[in-house]
C-alpha cells in the first residue's frame, strides 16, 4: 500500500504506529483483528482512499510495530481505550469506524461508550458478545507458561497453518502473506503481548454495556464472509439482531474470516454504498446475500434474504464514484 503517511505516537506512555491516506472526505479508522496488523487493510484502504475518503489504520497495543509492554493491559476494553486516546492524540474527533474480528469487538464497544466519536459503524466477522467456542491458539494463551513459550513454537509454519483457517481459499495464503504476519510476530515482546490479549478474550465487557442500557446510534453495516470457521455466520447475524437493533447484514460466500483480505472488492464497494447512504443491493464480483434488520420488527416482517446477481467491478478500482 502505497501510503502517504507512516508515522508513530506516543498514547499513555507506549508508541502507537499508524498509516494514513490523506483525502479531502470523511475520515475512515480501520482497525484490525487478533494476530493481525494494518496489512490487513492493504487492498481495501486503497480502495476507499480513492473515492475521496480519508483513511487511517493503527497498530493496537501489542499488535504490528506498536510497542508490546509487559504491564500493558489487553482486554477489549483497554484496547478500545487505547484506540480512543489515540484518536485524541491525532486530532481525529470523530470517524466511519470499521473493525475485523477482535477490531469489530472493539469498534462495538467504542459505539457504546463513546458514541459521539462513531460516525457509522462497519463490523467485519466481528468478536460478538457471546461464548464463541475458540480456536485452539487461543485455547493454548491459558497454560501458565503460554506467554514465555510462545516464541519457541511460533513458526513460520504455525502462521500458515493458521492463516489457512481463516481463509476460505488457500491460494489467498502466499509466502509473502506468511512472511508479513509472521514479521511482526518477532518483534521484542509481541508474543507475550499477544498471549496475554488471547487470555483476555471474552464476552464479559460486552455484556455489560449489553445490559446497561447502553444502545448503539450510529448506522450499522454489519459484513460477514459466510465460510468463517472462527466466528461462524450465525454469530454475525445475532450480533445484528439482538445487539444492534437493526442495520444491514452482509453475507460473502466462499469467503472466511477476513473479508478485507479475501474480497477487498466486495467489501469496500459495501462499504462505501453504506457511507453514501445508497441502498446495498449487490456487490463486487461475486453474488452475495443480504438482509436488513428492523428494530423492533417481528420475524415475518423483515425482509426475507435478497440474492443478487453479479456487477462491475471496475468503476470501483478505477476511483470513480457510483
Amino acid at each position: 500500500m502505497n501510503l502517504l503517511w507512516d508515522r508513530f505516537v506516543r498514547v499513555n506512555g507506549v508508541r502507537i504506529h499508524y498509516t494514513e491516506l490523506p483525502g479531502p472526505g470523511e475520515d475512515v479508522l480501520l482497525i484490525h483483528g487478533f494476530a493481525s496488523s494494518s496489512y490487513t487493510w492493504q487492498e481495501m484502504a486503497p480502495l476507499l482512499h480513492k473515492q475521496g475518503y480519508n483513511v487511517w489504520a493503527l497498530d493496537l497495543k501489542g499488535f504490528g510495530y506498536s510497542e508490546k509492554p509487559k504491564s500493558g493491559k489487553y482486554d477489549p476494553f483497554s484496547l478500545m481505550e487505547d484506540v480512543v486516546d489515540w484518536m485524541d492524540a491525532v486530532g481525529l474527533e470523530k470517524a466511519v469506524i470499521v473493525g475485523n474480528s477482535l477490531g469489530g469487538g472493539i469498534a462495538s464497544l467504542m459505539s457504546l461508550v463513546y458514541p459521539e466519536k462513531v460516525s457509522k459503524l462497519v463490523l467485519i466477522n466481528a468478536l460478538a458478545p457471546y461464548d464463541i467456542p475458540h480456536p485452539l491458539i487461543i485455547r493454548l494463551s491459558h497454560f501458565p507458561l503460554a506467554p514465555r513459550l510462545a516464541g519457541l513454537v511460533v513458526t513460520r509454519e504455525v502462521v500458515r497453518y493458521y492463516l489457512k483457517q481463516v481463509f476460505y481459499n488457500p491460494r489467498f495464503v502466499t509466502p509473502e502473506k506468511v512472511q508479513a504476519y509472521y514479521e511482526p510476530l518477532r518483534s521484542p515482546g509481541c508474543l507475550y503481548a499477544q498471549t496475554l490479549a488471547a487470555r483476555a478474550m471474552d464476552p464479559k465487557p460486552f455484556l455489560r454495556f449489553m445490559g446497561d442500557g447502553y444502545s448503539v446510534k450510529a448506522p450499522v453495516l454489519v459484513i460477514w464472509g459466510e465460510d468463517d470457521r472462527w466466528i461462524p455466520l450465525h454469530y454475525g447475524q445475532q450480533l445484528l439482531e439482538q445487539n444492534m437493533g437493526s442495520g444491514t447484514f452482509v453475507v460473502l460466500p466462499e469467503c472466511g474470516h477476513m473479508p478485507q483480505e479475501e474480497k477487498p472488492v466486495d467489501t469496500a464497494k459495501a462499504i462505501l454504498d453504506f457511507m453514501k447512504d445508497v441502498p446495498i443491493v449487490q456487490v463486487g464480483d461475486t453474488p452475495y446475500c443480504h438482509v436488513e434488520y428492523i428494530a423492533g420488527a417481528p420475524e415475518q416482517a423483515r425482509p426475507s434474504i435478497l440474492e443478487t446477481n453479479k456487477m462491475d467491478e471496475g468503476s470501483l478500482l478505477a476511483g470513480n464514484p457510483g
